[in-house]
């Protein structure tokens, strides 16, 4: 297992080089737990590996793009890195933090916040032959759609704080706060295999630490996956499929 991780150097360039491999190479980094359903592998290391292993080949390569993006996401991430988030991130790795979980946990946490208003609209939309599209998409406002909505958003953000305080005794809500209002600044785009692309610059919400509070207490992710995952095909793989 690997040990809490400090960037040594103080070469900026450097750490953000050294945080990035942290935040990516799973097998190098991974620090947490084995998981019995994961046929012992840690999560962020199934994650990794089973990109391939779904029965549908289409599948696999939704899956593989959807990685693609969450490095490409890193990559940004990593590069724009200020001093806050640095702190908030050594300070995370040395309560105990998987970091290579943590940064699968909080991209799907953005890309559940930039999917949540059209998921009622899932049922409705056919499959795309071409996600690499911006579809006119115009958020549903009754109240079913509102009550899904904010059911993906809180199971999201419930899930993140139950994972980081299961692994660091605290769930350090103002560090989590620092990387996910970081994160959703990147460029980045999530393709979907119906909505097509969802800029992450549509996410206007501004992450706080009573707003955590508040979806931890009140979400789960259970009613979001069902949201989501309505009337749709589906393998194991975690429970990132329903993201696709």
């Amino acid at each position: 297992m690997d040990k809490a991780f400090e960037p040594a150097s103080r070469n900026e360039e450097r750490r953000q080089a050294e945080w990035r491999k942290h935040l990516v190479l799973s097998r190098s980094f991974s620090r947490c737990t084995p998981l019995p359903w994961a046929h012992g592998e840690c999560e962020c290391v199934y994650w990794d590996t089973h990109v391939t292993a779904a029965s549908d080949p289409e599948r696999n390569v939704y899956r593989k793009g959807y990685r693609r993006r969450y490095l490409n996401w890193v990559k940004a991430f990593c590069e724009s890195l200020d001093t806050d988030v640095d702190n908030a991130l050594t300070k995370l790795s040395r309560e105990g933090q998987c970091i290579p979980c943590l940064g699968r946990m909080i991209y799907e946490c953005l890309v559940v916040e930039v999917e949540a208003p059209y998921a009622a609209l899932l049922s409705t939309l056919p499959g795309l032959p071409n996600t690499r599209v911006t579809l006119n998409l115009e958020a549903p406002t009754d109240r079913a759609a509102i009550e899904a909505r904010d059911s993906m958003r809180s199971g999201a953000i419930a899930a993140l704080v139950i994972s980081v305080k299961k692994m660091c005794e605290r769930a350090y809500l103002k560090e989590l706060v620092k990387v996910l209002n970081h994160g959703r600044k990147q460029n980045a785009a999530h393709q979907h295999l119906k909505f097509g692309r969802l800029h992450f610059n549509l996410i206007t919400t501004e992450f706080t630490v009573s707003m955590l509070k508040q979806r931890a207490q009140t979400g789960t992710y259970k009613r979001a996956f069902q949201a989501l995952t309505k009337n749709r095909p589906m393998d194991q793989w975690g429970n990132m499929d329903f993201l696709l």
